[in-house]
């Protein structure tokens, strides 16, 4: 994919953290130069806050039950479609309209997610406080191994998901989309913009914002050598993201 560089081309408007700016009544696609946006066709496939993020790459709210919009996604060129909610049933949709499926599900709420991959904080407030404090000691740290051993598993499991997400996005031609196209969609597309080489290729729709950088420290903290070695990591850009994370 050809690497694109793109800057915004801010207007007299306020910038309302979601994908727009307050005032305006302008999308993005109003306050980007769009030198690659071909397609004004697909304007229309998803209402706010429908735009482009790549070569050929789109972000807006799930299209699941429209089949209509799916075949006109694969008419004019998308090939895939990354669904962060994982609607039950999304994968067939896509499939009838010749569209690859792949399902990245997050939580709705990033605070969930920000404790779950720090394993202390995960243990203390979302485990042990809640169910053990009326267990006996030995039934208490029984317990905590078992739940520990889970929690370790269940993120090495989200880490594996993060390295295929990282692949399915470098293959392009894709429409990304949580349900209403705003905060899982922005927090996934945060993570390529930390955690992919290639992200440059994609235009950042999404800057890293201060609330983000715990969430993305502790999941930066599970990757182990071999998790940066599958997302193509060079030691120049292992440095770039520490510095993004350690600011």
């Amino acid at each position: 994919m050809h690497v694109y560089n793109y800057k915004p081309v801010f207007k007299s408007c306020e910038y309302d953290g979601i994908c727009g700016y307050s005032g305006s009544g302008k999308s993005l696609l109003d306050i980007y130069e769009r030198k690659f946006y071909h397609k004004p066709e697909l304007k229309k496939i998803s209402a706010h806050p429908f735009c482009q993020v790549g070569e050929n790459c789109y972000r807006g709210h799930t299209l699941t039950g429209c089949p209509d919009k799916l075949a006109k996604l694969k008419k004019y060129g998308v090939e895939r479609v990354i669904d962060l909610a994982g609607y039950p049933g999304y994968e067939d949709e896509c499939g009838k309209n010749g569209l690859d499926y792949f399902a990245f599900p997050l939580k709705e709420n990033i605070g969930d997610e920000a404790a779950y991959f720090n394993q202390e904080a995960y243990m203390k407030n979302g485990v042990i406080e809640r169910r053990c404090y009326r267990l006996p000691e030995k039934e208490i740290q029984d317990f905590i191994q078992s739940a520990g051993k889970i929690h370790s598993e269940s993120s090495r499991e989200f880490i594996g998901k993060l390295i295929d997400f990282i692949h399915v996005l470098n293959e392009g031609n894709f429409y990304i989309a949580c349900q209403f196209g705003h905060d899982r969609t922005n927090r996934a597309l945060v993570m390529n913009s930390v955690f992919n080489p290639q992200y440059k290729n994609f235009i950042d729709t999404e800057p890293l914002q201060p609330e983000n950088i715990g969430y993305m420290r502790n999941l930066y903290n599970k990757l182990a050598d071999e998790d940066k070695k599958a997302m193509g990591y060079t030691e120049e850009f292992d440095a770039e993201v520490f510095r993004k994370l350690n600011v």
